[in-house]
């Protein structure tokens, strides 16, 4: 271990213990990676509220190696891959599975394909997993992996129905270019439109907003459009329903629990269902309206900031008092 390693676990280390001697609650370290859009605002949302449980969030830069984790008596790993680089205790090891390419391959029939042996074999030793989707937790109950579901959320503040305002149509998507996001089809349906006038599609690929332009943008663009064929959020679809944006999707996780497809948004099957459905859109102003006005209605009763909380702390409660009461 190089002295950089040495002094970052020594920091993490000593923080922790001076923390426990003032506070007697059980402790939880909740790694995360450096990407502060994604899982960073998940774990802040489920952690916030979570007075049982004494937790600390880190990046795992911040934590070079697993002798950081030996203060602490349950660690949470935001994503499988992070679990796997540390490799530790697996009676004291928490793992969040956000997306199916975390366990299967990232193809278009991912559905009829076999998940990584290895991997589910791990997730079966755990403490427990966490799921964000009902998608992942039935697919992962067929192969015998118990699961524990906390949906996620936007980060963002959800407007009030009286703050929905009239702007003019305009779509966006904002990706990152890996298989599972069909950037190509993105880049089609974006073509198709300019070519034939019908609606406008913006792409933003590996975006790097701060809070304030990223929330801009959101405002700016009441159509978001997710093509992508496996994904456990996604989360910008969060967001724009929390802003009163409608949502046109591939059905995909989450948002397949929320969305009632031609009321409070739009899941499409094929390529022609995406071009349909953004036609629609843009030519009749009262439509886009009215589902934005349905899309917000939906996400406010769905993804309560206070349910989901309560949902974190209670499943935390659940899947950790062996282990952390297990002196």
């Amino acid at each position: 271990m190089g002295l950089t390693e040495r002094v970052l676990d020594a920091r993490c280390s000593i923080s922790n213990g001076i923390q426990k001697v003032f506070d007697a609650r059980p402790s939880i370290l909740a790694l995360h990676d450096i990407d502060g859009w994604a899982l960073d605002h998940v774990f802040s949302l489920w952690f916030d509220c979570v007075k049982p449980f004494r937790v600390t969030r880190r990046n795992w830069v911040q934590c070079a190696t697993n002798r950081a984790f030996k203060t602490y008596d349950a660690v949470i790993f935001g994503y499988l891959d992070i679990y796997l680089r540390f490799g530790y205790d697996p009676k004291e090891s928490i793992v969040v599975i956000h997306d199916p390419c975390e366990l299967f391959p990232q193809i278009p029939d991912w559905k009829n394909a076999q998940p990584d042996p290895k991997r589910m074999q791990v997730l079966k030793s755990l403490c427990g997993v966490i799921v964000i989707s009902k998608e992942m937790e039935s697919i992962l109950d067929v192969h015998g992996i118990k699961t524990w579901l906390i949906p996620t959320m936007s980060r963002l503040p959800a407007l009030g129905s009286e703050e929905i305002s009239p702007i003019p149509a305009a779509s966006v998507s904002i990706f990152k270019d890996y298989p599972r996001k069909n950037a190509d089809q993105l880049r089609r349906l974006a073509r198709r439109g300019e070519e034939n006038g019908k609606w406008n599609l913006r792409l933003y690929e590996n975006p790097n907003f701060n809070d304030d332009g990223y929330l801009k943008m959101i405002d700016r663009s009441p159509i978001y459009v997710c093509t992508s064929w496996q994904e456990g959020g996604p989360l910008p679809a969060m967001d724009v329903m929390s802003r009163g944006g409608v949502v046109v999707t591939a059905p995909v996780g989450q948002v397949q629990e929320i969305i009632r497809d031609g009321e409070s948004g739009f899941i499409c099957q094929s390529e022609l269902e995406f071009e349909e459905a953004l036609a629609q859109l843009f030519s009749n102003p009262s439509l886009l309206a009215m589902t934005r006005k349905n899309s917000l209605a939906a996400y406010t009763r769905f993804r309560n900031k206070s349910s989901v909380a309560s949902i974190a702390r209670r499943t935390l409660e659940e899947i950790l008092q062996p282990t952390c009461y297990r002196n």
